[in-house]
């Protein structure tokens, strides 16, 4: 059977077993490079191997096939944002795969044949059943990089490190949005022990004919419509996987985490207007107090993470993780990062684009004051202060000039709430 031969006979197999993938599919070029490992897909080209089509069998390649579908049908190839792409890759593997293996085993529980058989490399991880594939990101990068915490602040951290994979062409460091597009990478290499497999296709970023921006929101929407009118179809002919299902229900109607939330409001302070908050450097010396013009860019935002006692170390390995997250997605001019207990450690300065450190010092008891001090002690007014807390201190008798964020776990901070400011709960 020939490579197009074999292709043929898997889209019929889609056509005439799954109606939601077999529309969805139409949507797609096919391109044959041979000098890709797997395949991959960019919201526009389904590009594909013609060596590894020709080593699946056809459900083997059916399954190849839906797997790349839903990449799109995510959105996964526009979502990525300043993310690791080799790591992007897994998790939207993992966050694909997983759905699809709930549909197998209920397929199985019926004594039907699982009608997604998986080729050998698949990534699976029960662990990361249900999950989206930002939280599954999110969750092995906290696993790969445990911070560098002082004594007396919960101790070191030594979580067991996931291997990165050993080949990785092209999913690495470095591709991205603004360096044209990326290589696919070959979807082989090494994972944590507690995962099966390496990978069977890939999603890169939008083309770069594309320029990123309104295009990518643009391409994504087109995807998730078309993915609720295949959903229509498919319940129609009565062939809906409620897994299926559930993925159209979280396009439709999605729940935001708790950072894009966060990155609402930071970006809500900024301002395009004039702003006597922010005096206008060039009149100060002639004694008059002019207002700034505060560009819609956001300005300096000020970081403070609570390194008590009762931060142990994998709550403070996770606020610093998210912590980094929020440099790179919400670019402020200048992060004033704090580490403080019931006292100021350390007042940095960096980039958004600089690596944060993670050498915290801490382990006394809490007070919310002191950082605000410090601001105040040196006339900085940033833009927001967020405090990665479990809300167990004391806080100020009054809120300060700027804008505060509380972001706390649900199961840590209970009832406690703070006086001011705006509570987001870390999930």
């Amino acid at each position: 059977m020939t490579t197009n031969e074999k292709l043929t006979k898997a889209r019929m197999s889609l056509l005439l077993n799954e109606p939601f993938f077999a529309s969805l599919l139409l949507r797609l070029k096919f391109v044959r490079n041979d000098n890709i490992p797997t395949a991959c897909v960019d919201g526009k080209t389904l590009t594909y191997s013609g060596k590894y089509v020709d080593g699946l069998t056809v459900p083997e390649l059916t399954t190849v096939l839906a797997h790349e579908v839903l990449h799109c049908a995510l959105g996964h190839f526009a979502r990525r944002g300043a993310r690791d792409l080799k790591d992007w890759n897994y998790a939207t593997d993992y966050a694909i795969n997983e759905s699809l293996q709930e549909i197998n085993e209920k397929a199985q529980a019926s004594s039907k044949a699982p009608p997604f058989p998986f080729p050998q490399g698949a990534l699976l991880n029960k662990q990361h059943r249900g999950k989206s594939a930002e939280e599954i990101y999110s969750a092995r990068k906290t696993q790969q990089q445990p911070p560098q915490q002082s004594q007396g602040a919960g101790g070191q951290s030594n979580p067991q490190q996931s291997q990165s994979p050993q080949q990785s062409q092209g999913k690495g460091q470095g591709a991205g949005k603004g360096q044209g597009k990326p290589q696919p990478g070959n979807g082989q290499g090494d994972e944590p022990s507690d995962d099966t497999g390496a990978g069977m296709g890939d999603v890169t970023d939008e083309p770069p004919e594309s320029d990123g921006g309104a295009d990518d929101a643009e391409l994504a929407e087109d995807w998730k419509q078309a993915a609720v009118q295949a959903a229509a179809l498919a319940k129609g002919r009565g062939s809906l996987p409620s897994e299926l299902a559930r993925l159209v229900d979280s396009l439709v109607n999605p729940k935001k985490n708790w950072r894009e939330v966060l990155a609402d409001l930071i970006r809500q302070t900024a301002k395009d207007d004039y702003n006597f908050l922010r005096p206008n450097p060039r009149f100060l010396g002639t004694g008059f107090c002019l207002p700034s013009l505060h560009s819609q860019r956001l300005g300096e935002i000020a970081i403070a993470v609570d390194t008590s006692g009762s931060i142990f170390p994998s709550l403070l390995q996770e606020f610093l993780s998210e912590m980094e997250a929020i440099a790179h997605e919400t670019k402020p001019e200048k992060i004033l990062l704090m580490d403080c207990d019931a006292q100021v450690h350390s007042l940095r300065e960096f980039e958004p684009y600089d690596d944060l450190p993670k050498d915290m010092r801490g382990g006394g008891g809490t007070s919310f004051v002191p950082p605000i001090e410090v601001l105040d002690e040196q006339n900085r007014i940033p833009v927001c202060l967020i405090y990665f807390t479990d809300l167990d201190g004391t806080f100020p008798k009054e809120a300060p000039a700027y804008p505060v964020i509380w972001v706390a776990p649900k199961e840590r901070y209970g009832t406690r709430v703070p006086p001011f400011g705006t509570l987001i709960e870390l999930d």
